[in-house]
């Protein structure tokens, strides 16, 4: 399975999947389905992840700008990304 990583990093507005890992559904709806799973998490969490992978903002960057510990936006990026690709598995190889 393609890691959320590699698939938030292949766009920054988009998923991006390679055609031979979409399972389920086209690369266009699998990108409707992520962006909608990431809209579902927390809206602290949610944003943490757009911030630091839509708009390219480094951590420090985003801990600042959303008043929070380094460590609490670091764990959040990791709980969120792990609840993302739990709720994505199915879609992906």
């Amino acid at each position: 399975m393609k890691s959320l990583d590699n698939m938030v990093k292949d766009s920054l507005y988009e998923f991006s999947v390679p055609d031979s890992q979409v399972e389920n559904v086209e690369k266009d709806e699998l990108n409707q389905v992520v962006l909608r799973e990431i809209d579902n998490l927390h809206e602290r969490w949610s944003e943490f992840i757009k911030l630091k992978y839509f708009k390219g903002m480094e951590e420090a960057e985003v801990s600042e700008i959303m008043d929070v510990p380094k460590s609490t936006f670091t764990s959040s990026v990791s709980r969120s990304k792990k609840i993302l690709e739990l709720r994505l598995a199915r879609y992906v190889a």
